[in-house]
């Protein structure tokens, strides 16, 4: 008997929760569309406004925040790239002017101050280029196991010479720098000597 009674008043719960149901869905589930129409339009003007004045308040800041950022990042990428390089001019004496063509190739390079007399960068230009101003980077390095930003000290020096080898020849015109540390700038090279053998 107390089975039967719990089962009435299951099927009783039962009956009343879908009738609640069915009542809140024919009372308020009509309405739905018109609320949501008011809804869609309340945000569709509060969209437009916002458009008007700029979605987030917050963005003219964010914009210049990231700006900011944008040119440190950019300022501090120039300080890495210059003090990975070595640049300055290249010129050639008067008194070896007449020595030289202006078809006549012309190698400046920048080779460790120390040890190893192999160019770690080089340029090829031509004596018609003359006065020339160079940089020497990573970019003209001769071979990517040995490069310029690795190099503490450099000597740069330049070559005038009627082959195009860039091994020096008896008869080449040459000039060179003191010892520069790899970041200098306003290097100044005079070739103003005859190589001998």
């Amino acid at each position: 008997m107390n089975t039967a009674k719990r089962w009435a008043a299951l099927l009783l719960g039962l009956v009343l929760l879908a009738g609640a149901a069915a009542f809140a869905w024919i009372r308020y589930g009509s309405a739905a569309p018109a609320v949501a129409a008011v809804s869609a339009s309340r945000m569709g003007s509060l969209a437009a406004a916002g458009g008007a004045a700029g979605a987030n308040p917050h963005d003219p800041i964010l914009n210049q925040l990231t700006e900011k950022a944008d040119q440190t990042n950019a300022r501090q990428d120039t300080a890495i790239e210059a003090s990975q390089t070595v640049s300055g001019t290249v010129s050639l004496a008067a008194s070896l002017a007449s020595q030289a063509k202006p078809d006549d190739t012309v190698f400046v390079f920048a080779r460790p101050a120390e040890g190893s007399r192999m160019p770690l960068a080089m340029l090829r230009k031509q004596v018609r280029d003359l006065p020339l101003r160079f940089i020497l980077d990573d970019s003209t390095a001769m071979s990517p196991a040995t490069r310029l930003s690795q190099a503490g000290r450099v000597i740069v020096a330049a070559r005038v010479t009627k082959s195009a080898n860039a091994a020096p020849l008896s008869g080449d015109l040459a000039g060179h720098s003191a010892p520069v540390a790899v970041g200098s700038k306003g290097v100044t090279i005079e070739i103003n000597e005859i190589v001998k053998e």
